[in-house]
């Protein structure tokens, strides 16, 4: 392995290929939606994306999402609610759960969260 040097000291570089390879071992093709590929929009169908909130003071959650397929580049918005999030584009792998923390400027209850929530993935972005 290659190896560069740093203030610290001689370091090794992994690489990168390590890491992706075994997230796609993970993933078969038919674990991932049709509407990951590239298809023609009439033939595309919405992914279903699964959302929790977990309550932990009344203004701030966390949000869980996961899916049974692939999803690429996952975001989320709430429309009409101040908000902050710690991760708005996420890597969702077939039932794999991802967790973002979201603070709001006025306390809410889950529910009501969550029917306000709107999640989207980089597929919806192509006409």
């Amino acid at each position: 392995m290659p190896s560069t040097g740093s203030r610290n000291g001689p370091r090794t570089l992994r690489p990168v290929s390590s890491w992706s390879a075994s997230r796609a071992a993970r993933i078969n093709p038919s674990a991932c939606s049709s509407s990951t590929a590239n298809t023609p929009a009439g033939r595309r169908s919405r992914i279903r994306t699964r959302a929790k909130a977990t309550d932990r003071s009344g203004r701030e959650f966390d949000v869980t999402f996961q899916s049974s397929v692939f999803q690429h580049r996952v975001h989320f918005d709430l429309p009409g609610l101040r908000h902050e999030a710690s991760d708005n584009f996420l890597e969702l792998y077939p039932d794999e759960a991802k967790t973002a923390r979201v603070s709001l400027a006025r306390p809410l209850t889950p529910k009501a969260l969550l029917a306000r929530l709107q999640t989207g993935s980089l597929v919806d972005t192509y006409v």
